[in-house]
């Protein structure tokens, strides 16, 4: 076992309801502990608001590679007095965003071209991740992501429109595409279950998980936007699904990302969180909010700390971010010195 005393830490969360001061006691890394039989490496963060009696502990699943870049990361920030690592460093704990890592080439020069994505969809090579009322199949069994082959899929269907396949990216040659079966009959495996994208995360590779997550922002927006904004009329995917064209004023729409600020706020060695007032359930979080027009990522910080907890913040410092597909966020994690303890929620 390794242990630590943790002075500043990150837990993610969401948005208004009941907020408290949390002391980050204790960081624990365990290698195989009789505690968490079910996990082979574990992670413990406890934290404690005796005020809200709250004292709680997370368990989280790691590589003992992933723990020792944890800990040096960890030790290298409390030596600074913040948990603020290097660009370096940064990039050693990229691996704990789930839905982020996606190694695919999004094809943006190849898909300008006329009908490469239809030769695409017909290569016998290509992949298809298939998605049903935004849900994604697995393995019954394995709980393993289901790719299908263009072979596989004529056996499911002979029929379907072009304009339901999205491409994803290429990888090595490799055409990758989701598939909107949401309004198709098709005869779906006996030995598939579809599940939401967090059930998933938790069995599926990284690199599996990050395609799931574009996936799902993609056919979200496809279909919350199939008319015009400016005119009403219809509109059509095209170049593989990055645009849809309207066919009557030809007005190009593209694909939106809403960008949100996570932060964690920290005053000596307590951190601000919140619990989300339509889901009371004891489970607290660092505020979030999303970011208005014109508004810079530091400015957005200090706005949505200020309404949501009627504490100022300086010392604004960029973290990391994180690809969020509920239902196409980017989550930009950063840190937030408070100059008040005082809470007030409106």
């Amino acid at each position: 076992m390794c242990s630590m005393i943790l002075e500043k830490a990150s837990v993610e969360g969401c948005g208004k309801g009941n907020q408290g001061w949390f002391n980050l006691k204790e960081v624990n890394v365990y290698f195989d502990h009789p505690d968490h039989a079910d996990l082979e490496h574990a992670i413990n963060i406890d934290f404690v608001n005796e005020e809200l009696g709250i004292d709680k502990r997370v368990a989280v699943e790691l590589s003992p590679e992933s723990a020792v870049k944890l800990i040096k990361a960890i030790e290298n920030a409390m030596a600074k007095g913040v948990l603020y690592v290097s660009d370096k460093e940064r990039n050693n704990l990229e691996i704990f965003h789930s839905f982020a890592g996606n190694t695919l080439n999004r094809s943006e020069v190849e898909r300008r071209a006329p009908n490469w994505s239809s030769s695409l969809i017909s290569n016998p090579g290509t992949k298809f991740l298939l998605s049903k009322d935004l849900l994604f199949p697995v393995e019954s069994k394995s709980k393993e992501l289901v790719w299908v082959t263009k072979q596989s899929l004529s056996q499911i269907s002979n029929s379907i429109p072009e304009d339901l396949f999205y491409l994803l990216g290429t990888k090595e040659d490799v055409g990758y595409f989701t598939l909107d079966i949401t309004n198709l009959s098709l005869n779906i495996q006996d030995n598939w279950e579809f599940l939401e994208p967090r059930e998933i995360a938790l069995s599926a590779s990284e690199n599996d998980i990050a395609i799931m997550a574009q996936a799902k922002s993609q056919i979200y927006w496809h279909s919350s936007h199939r008319y015009c904004s400016k005119c009403g009329s219809l509109s059509m995917p095209q170049k593989g699904g990055i645009v849809r064209i309207c066919q009557s004023c030809e007005m190009q729409h593209f694909p939106r990302t809403d960008p949100v600020v996570i932060m964690l706020v920290y005053k000596d060695q307590f951190c601000l969180l919140g619990e989300n007032r339509r889901r009371a359930n004891g489970f607290y979080s660092a505020l979030a909010g999303f970011m208005d027009h014109a508004e810079s990522i530091e400015e957005a910080v200090r706005r949505e700390v200020k309404e949501e907890s009627g504490v100022n913040v300086t010392n604004v410092l960029y973290h990391s971010s994180q690809p969020w597909p509920y239902p196409h966020s980017l989550m930009i994690g950063c840190l937030a010195e408070a100059e008040n303890t005082e809470i007030s929620i409106d």
